[in-house]
């Protein structure tokens, strides 16, 4: 017989809502309570996952001998000047210094940049299909395990030929392409009601202070001697990775159930309004439902909108920064990280504030994610349309960048939870859609920037990619207003055959 704590909030809503807040109570008289280990770990792993993706964004700067690009690109230096010209006008051989590097012209560099993606978007469907019939723990030690050792495998993929650090992207990105699915998966198992934004934000925004520390840090690993410059972002990071897997397999466990201090205040906390495993692992996937729903379409769009502009950003910018601010390397590293530490901490206050609002009653939970969503997306749509403006001044164009990320992080309280709200129980196939759809933008992003830049390198070229980042997420925000819905979808949690459910009634 299936339990009223694992009854769906509408079967009994008086008594389920008495168990919870009752729970609730218990749960945090105590001490230590152990879904905080699952939720530090989870985010030490968003730490690592876009560690080893993003160091390369910083590192191919140092790679790549830009004197070897085609004579043909222009790059024009209306923000600052070299003793060694008089024109506003130089070649590419001439305005950037790395003279030592490999031949890689804009194109092979986003190939490079893009190929990453090319693996990341094949497993991301069969991933959540997998932690929901199996479990996630295994999948993501594995996960992070393969990416760390193709990571480290890099600097001597990179010297043998650019074609074979591709294949060496590609395989790290199909390592890393089951990590999100398989931890929505996870969160949707470890995660009560009452604390879901608050703490989804803090697992996921591990991205941003990865992609920060990792963009920081590559910026002055690749100024050091240690490992040859460069490749000391492969090799350290890789390490990292190695380190993880050991702490993820020794310390987190595939359910609350399975884990073998979890207080019962706390496990009744986090498993009211669940269907019971069983269930889980022995219904099959309603995937007419899911590929007709509005509400799965609505965080697909969204999804990809964020991707654009993330991915302009994050892979871009410190080219950007380089060619047409004329910033050093480790100028460039800590000026391209820190806007994604500003990104955590939005995500972190918003989601706290926003679960008191819906705890309190003053929002609803569609209301919540509509809101964040729109401040998530039309914010840095605004903010990238400023750095147009901004031009050559420095200190608008920071803050430009600055505020365009902060304001991002609304986005964890929006579409990036909303796949939890709407289908709890294939939460893992609904983020291995979404993220499959959404990460071709990180193929795509890269291959127009360097269409763009092609030929020439300037502030109104820039201005292009700009503009186009800002529509993205305006329509992009736009649908999933219209659309989106955190409502719990009819056939969003799991159900077992009804000659099964009868016979335990």
């Amino acid at each position: 017989m299936v339990s009223s704590e694992h009854l769906p909030l509408t079967s009994k809503p008086k008594q389920t809502l008495y168990v919870l807040e009752t729970h609730d109570r218990e749960a945090k008289k105590r001490p230590f309570q152990v879904r905080y280990v699952f939720v530090i770990l989870g985010f030490l792993g968003f730490n690592i996952l876009y560690s080893l993706r993003v160091n390369l964004s910083v590192a191919i700067v140092s790679m790549v001998n830009m004197s070897g690009n085609s004579s043909e690109t222009n790059v024009k230096t209306e923000c600052y000047n070299h003793d060694y010209q008089d024109g506003s006008n130089l070649t590419l051989v001439s305005s950037l210094e790395n003279r030592e590097g490999f031949q890689w012209d804009s194109t092979v560099q986003s190939y490079v940049l893009g190929s990453f993606f090319i693996g990341y978007v094949i497993p991301q469907i069969p991933a959540g299909q997998l932690a929901e019939k199996f479990g996630s723990k295994r999948i993501l030690a594995t996960s992070i395990l393969m990416a760390s050792i193709f990571t480290l495998l890099g600097p001597m993929a990179a010297r043998i030929h650019y074609s074979v650090f591709i294949v060496c992207r590609i395989f790290t990105g199909l390592s890393e392409g089951v990590f999100f699915p398989s931890m929505h998966a996870m969160v949707a198992k470890w995660l009560p009601k009452s604390e879901r934004s608050f703490l989804t934000s803090i697992i996921y925004s591990g991205s941003q202070i990865g992609t920060m520390l990792t963009m920081a840090a590559t910026g002055y690993l690749n100024s050091w001697t240690l490992f040859g410059g460069w490749p000391a972002a492969f090799y350290i990071f890789g390490m990292f990775g190695l380190v993880w897997f050991v702490l993820w397999t020794m310390f987190v466990y595939e359910t609350p159930q399975d884990h073998p201090s979890i207080s019962p205040e706390e496990l009744a906390l986090i498993t009211a309004g669940q269907a019971p495993l069983q269930i889980n692992k022995s219904s099959k996937t309603p995937w007419g439902s899911i590929l007709s729903s509005s509400a799965v379409w609505a965080i697909v769009i969204a999804h990809f909108g964020q991707n654009w502009g993330f991915y302009t950003l994050l892979f871009e910018l410190p080219t950007y920064l380089k060619t047409i601010l004329g910033l050093d390397i480790k100028q460039n590293g800590l000026i391209s990280g820190m806007p994604y530490l500003l990104q955590a901490g939005t995500g972190w206050i918003s989601g706290y504030f926003l679960d008191r609002q819906i705890s309190g009653g003053r929002m609803s939970v569609t209301a919540v994610r509509k809101f964040s969503n729109t401040i998530g997306l039309i914010g840095p749509a605004l903010c990238v349309i400023g750095l147009t403006f901004a031009k050559c001044d420095y200190a608008w164009s920071v803050v430009m960048l600055f505020l365009a990320m902060a304001l991002n992080g609304f986005t964890y309280s929006g579409f990036n939870i909303n796949h939890v709200d709407i289908a709890p129980d294939y939460a893992g196939t609904l983020m291995g859609i979404t993220n499959c759809i959404a990460n071709f933008a990180g193929i795509l992003a890269p291959a127009y920037v360097g269409v763009v830049l092609q030929d020439e390198i300037s502030l109104k070229r820039w201005s292009y990619i700009f503009y186009t980042s800002a529509m993205i997420y305006t329509v992009t925000s736009a649908f999933f207003v219209f659309l989106g819905t955190a409502e719990l979808q009819p056939w969003g949690l799991a159900r077992s055959k009804p000659s099964k459910v009868a016979s335990t009634a």
